[in-house]
């Protein structure tokens, strides 16, 4: 992978505060949003898995994948 030319780097100080100035409080993870989906998705559909997975624009099987990983029982 070729280094970008020097005119399109931003100097590294730069680059630190951009990092710095990100919230780290109140952000929740992709994980935690995804979790969070697929449980209001089931009380929508009240425990219906079919449904759920219909709601949230995902096959069957990954809705129980997802279940899986997240430890989400009904």
């Amino acid at each position: 992978v070729k280094e970008l030319p020097a005119e399109i780097q931003l100097p590294a100080a730069l680059q630190q505060a951009e990092l710095n100035a990100l919230p780290r409080s109140g952000v929740q993870s992709l994980d935690d949003l995804e979790r969070t989906a697929i449980l209001q998705a089931l009380a929508e559909c009240r425990g219906n898995k079919k449904k759920a997975a219909e709601l949230l624009g995902i096959q069957r099987p990954t809705l129980y994948n997802k279940m899986k990983r997240y430890a989400i029982e009904l």
